[in-house]
């Protein structure tokens, strides 16, 4: 029993790390443009089986992943540039959200169109074959040490470029107020572009390390970008360690969810199988935006803060 909960715990833990780093890019746009990037996913999904192609066609992996990012940054420019930029001058207009979810789509359908609705394995092993015998009975395979690790070198990062760079303060400047940035001489179209860049890069490389740990195919982007959706806004959306919380306290629920359907009584096990970890998910988003749509980090979930 209890090496099952351990094994649980640990998937959770390296899913959640995954979910907080799509949180934390969807925030960090939500930031700079009030806008919900709901083709996060999708263009996480399209990176990736850029450098699944890649891969096959005889690239090495570092040239696979660097070709993956490019494709997530030339993406992330045209959303913004070709989508959300033109879009966002309609004033008391909405036409941008739909413009994005008509952009997410489009990527879907050509994922679906090029790859069928087929799942495929992970283009990098991460973590080869190596695995850990734990106290408590429990295996804990390498790849969730390289999956836990990156996304904490990651997080630092972020944190880092956020605070200690020109770069990062020009973001929080702008998601602060973007007419008090401009008369700051900063270009807010030019952070807004690059906040886009970034967001997708960040969400590229979480794809990357999902994919270890499941399979990717062209559905991935949808329900991943609810995944990292409920995750940033149960951190408090535009809070960059809210994410942190909120990706870990989706991944954790859902394992656990997942391995209480064989502890549960006979009659309740039914009612608890992986399928409805989804479901759960969904539930979680629901009960947060009713009861405190500001996050439990909140109250102020239009900036990107620090905390």
């Amino acid at each position: 029993m209890l090496a099952v909960f351990e094994q649980a715990l640990i998937a959770g833990i390296g899913t959640g790390a995954v979910y907080a780093l799509i949180a934390y890019g969807i925030s960090l746009v939500w930031s700079v443009s009030r806008t919900m990037n709901f083709a996060h996913g999708d263009i996480l999904m399209v990176s990736v089986f850029v450098s699944f192609v890649a891969l096959f066609m005889g690239v090495s992996g570092p040239g696979a992943l660097l070709l993956a990012l490019c494709v997530s940054i030339g993406l992330g420019v045209l959303l913004q540039k070709a989508v959300f930029y033109p879009l966002r001058k309609r004033k008391g207009s909405l036409t941008w959200v739909l413009g994005v979810v008509i952009f997410g789509a489009i990527l879907r359908n050509i994922g679906v169109a090029l790859f069928e609705s087929r799942s495929y394995p992970a283009p990098f092993a991460i973590g080869g074959e190596s695995t850990f015998d734990l106290p408590g009975g429990a295996v804990l395979r390498g790849t969730y040490i390289w999956v836990i690790a990156i996304c904490v070198v990651a997080a630092v990062l972020l944190d880092l470029t956020m605070t200690r760079t020109a770069f990062g303060r020009s973001i929080r400047a702008v998601a602060h107020s973007r007419d008090a940035a401009e008369l700051m001489g900063i270009d807010s179209e030019k952070v807004m572009t690059s906040t886009f860049a970034l967001a997708a890069v960040i969400g590229t490389l979480a794809g990357l390390l999902m994919a270890p740990l499941t399979f990717i195919s062209a559905s991935l982007g949808l329900l991943i970008t609810l995944k990292g959706f409920t995750a940033a806004v149960l951190g408090g959306i535009g809070r960059g360690r809210g994410a942190l919380a909120g990706g870990l306290i989706v991944g954790i629920s859902e394992q656990l969810l997942a391995v209480s359907e064989f502890t549960a009584p006979q009659w309740l096990a039914p009612y608890l199988a992986a399928g409805y970890r989804d479901a759960m998910t969904f539930g979680i988003l629901i009960v947060v935006l009713v009861v405190r749509p500001q996050g439990i980090f909140g109250p102020r979930p239009e900036r990107f803060a620090r905390s």
